[in-house]
Order: C-alpha cells, then structure tokens, then sequence
C-alpha cells in the first residue's frame, strides 16, 4: 500500500527531472461559468506548456448540457491557448464520455487503448 508521502517523493523527482528539460512557461487554465447562486454548473480544467493546450477536465452539469456552454468553454480555452502562443490541443476521454462531442469541435483521434471493460480511452488532437 503506498504512502501519500512515497507517492509525493516520487511526483517530486520527477518533476525535478522534467523541469531541466521542458520550459518553464506552463500556466494553469481554468474557465468557469456559475449560476446565479454562484454554483458551478459547467468549467474546464486545463494547462498550457510546451506550446500545447492540455484540456484535463470539461463539465457540464446534466441540467446545462444541450446549450451550447461546453462549446463555448472549449473555444475559449482555445482561443486563450493561441494567444499564449500554442499550435494545438490534447484531450484523453473515454467511450463513455465526450468522445463523439471532441470530434464534433474539429478533434481528431490519434491513439485508442481498448479493454477498458467494455470501453476505450481515446487520445485526441486539434491543430490550430
């Protein structure tokens, strides 16, 4: 059973490691959109570095979606990422998550691991 301390040793010499090696322009990426109560009801989660936009979580509740708003999140990250001077986007979902919406914003797969039980993990790209 691994220790919460062993696991952060070993996140840390990596990161060590990674840091001689990669540029140090990375910045967090974050967009909300809340409702009149200041409740989160839909955000992304991402990072830009090494020129690219590394979306790791888009949300939408299950009340919001149909409207447009992850759409609309996605472009503006995008959007945002390109100023800061990337050339495209990953995205890594799953069969049962939001694969068929990232081919619908322009995403194209480049990687699929299958036997996820009866899923696939799909990676995806966008050049801009």
């Amino acid at each position: 059973t691994p220790s919460e301390i062993d696991e952060e040793f070993l996140s840390n010499q990596l990161n060590i490691y990674n840091d001689q090696h990669r540029e140090k322009d990375g910045k967090r990426l974050s967009l909300y959109i809340k409702d009149s109560n200041d409740n989160i009801i839909a955000g992304l989660s991402a990072k830009t570095f090494l020129t690219w936009l590394q979306v790791d979580i888009l949300w939408v509740s299950d009340k919001e979606r149909g409207k447009n708003i992850g759409s609309q999140l996605l472009a503006q990250a995008e959007s945002i990422a390109l100023k800061r001077g990337c050339i495209g986007s990953n995205i890594e979902t799953y069969s049962y998550q939001a694969f068929e919406f990232y081919l619908k914003q322009g995403y194209v797969e480049f990687g699929c691991l299958n036997g996820y039980g009866p899923h696939s993990r799909h990676f995806l790209k966008k050049m801009f």
